[in-house]
């Protein structure tokens, strides 16, 4: 529990606003800005950080190719196809339109 809780304080520790909220059909999640971040991303000082989970039903996601997507103890997910369960998953990218395709809210 407390990895997870660790995990999630490393991630959204510098978020500034939700860009976006999702609430459709049993899919669940917030996207934020950044303000300033230590995660890994290369040539990014303000990527996009977001938290998506599913209570209803498991969801298949595809993780866009510009995405990364980290499980709840902040594990690369390598697959770029996953089941989305009520356990949140941590979804990263430098521009929001990556995160809201892999959500189905892109354009």
């Amino acid at each position: 529990m407390y990895a997870g809780i660790a995990t999630f304080t490393k991630m959204f520790r510098w978020v500034t606003f939700p860009l976006q909220v999702v609430d459709r059909d049993g899919l669940h999640g917030y996207v934020f800005s950044t303000i300033d971040s230590p995660l890994d991303l290369p040539n990014s000082r303000h990527p996009v950080v977001a938290v998506a989970w599913s209570l209803e039903k498991a969801r298949r996601l595809t993780i866009d190719s510009a995405a990364k997507a980290f499980d709840l103890m902040g594990n690369t997910i390598g697959e770029r196809t996953i089941e989305l369960t009520e356990t949140p998953v941590y979804l990263v990218a430098l521009e929001p339109e990556s995160v809201l395709r892999t959500l189905g809210e892109g354009r």
